[in-house]
């Protein structure tokens, strides 16, 4: 495996963070409704991993009961994913984005709980410090602004609690058998739902729009193969904490990004950015305090599915 210098790996890595920051935009641009778009995107995504594991020469045993298990974390990203895109087409990429940048805050909360043992002050402090900036971007916005806000919060507590149960099973698959079995699980958990929602679509109708093609095909390849990749390279030269902080970003690149391409900024209330700001405000305090009372951790950091 080619071997990278501190400084290479931490500008791949925001590269990395850059390309996920897509992953709103695009979804906004796609027309398809959430379960249709996320039941494309983790079916395709599990047949782009298959060369993965011959490419890395990650193909390996998995154990019944660990395949079960990741199975389970499957449905628990596409459940994710699917109240991630939801508060996209509910609001916008903007108010989704604030929303799942809590991922980190729950995720400091659930984890000690999870391990049955209590959260430290640094944890709950900053997750305080967040209510009043959910409270101040709530005022804001609309009815239909407010329930995508409500969606994403569901959504970034999903995220930390899959986070926490991969961080489990992190050790007993490869990194790709790993996100293949869950990509492969949540995509055939939303077919069944699909099936007994709306039937399956016919084949060849889902994608016939043109520009649905080249998103999804820009979601899936750019923003979640290619990524997926460059991570598995650089994440295991940088430390926990570096790299944590640079994925705490994906939010910040996302909205900006959002901003740039759909011309959000225009559409959003004056209330929207002291409430956001807060937010990521107690996010980088939180970080700060990790780093400032927890040693850095030098294993490996998984990357986002």
């Amino acid at each position: 495996m080619m071997t990278l210098s501190h400084g290479r790996a931490m500008l791949i890595l925001h590269i990395c963070v850059l390309l996920w920051g897509f992953t709103a935009p695009l979804g906004k641009l796609i027309t398809l409704n959430a379960l249709e778009l996320v039941w494309v995107r983790m079916s395709l995504a599990a047949v782009s991993f298959v060369p993965l594991l011959y490419i890395l020469k990650q193909n390996g045993y998995l154990t019944r009961r660990v395949t079960l298990q990741l199975a389970g974390v499957g449905i628990l990203v596409a459940l994710h994913w699917l109240t991630f895109y939801g508060a996209i087409k509910l609001s916008n990429a903007s108010v989704a984005l604030v929303a799942f940048s809590t991922t980190s805050l729950f995720t400091s909360v659930i984890e000690p709980l999870m391990a049955a043992r209590r959260p430290e002050w640094r944890q709950i402090v900053p997750a305080l410090v967040v209510i009043p900036g959910i409270a101040l971007l709530a005022q804001s916005l609309s009815l239909s602004m407010l329930l995508g806000l409500q969606v994403g919060l569901l959504s970034a507590f999903l995220c930390s609690v899959f986070g926490v149960l991969n961080k489990r099973l992190a050790h007993a698959a490869p990194a790709v058998a790993l996100s293949l079995v869950e990509m492969l699980s949540g995509a055939v958990f939303l077919s069944m739902v699909l099936y007994f929602w709306q039937g399956l679509p016919a084949p060849g109708t889902v994608l016939s729009n043109k520009h649905d093609l080249l998103w999804m095909t820009i979601l899936v390849l750019a923003c979640t193969t290619l990524p997926f990749i460059l991570s598995f390279l650089v994440l295991r030269r940088l430390s926990a904490f570096k790299a944590a902080l640079a994925l705490n970003l994906e939010p910040v690149y996302g909205v900006l990004l959002s901003f740039v391409f759909l011309k959000e900024n225009q559409e959003l209330p004056v209330g929207f950015y002291p409430g956001a700001a807060l937010i990521v405000c107690a996010i980088v305090w939180h970080s700060w305090l990790e780093r400032r009372y927890t040693p850095i951790a030098e294993e490996p950091v998984q990357a986002p599915a």
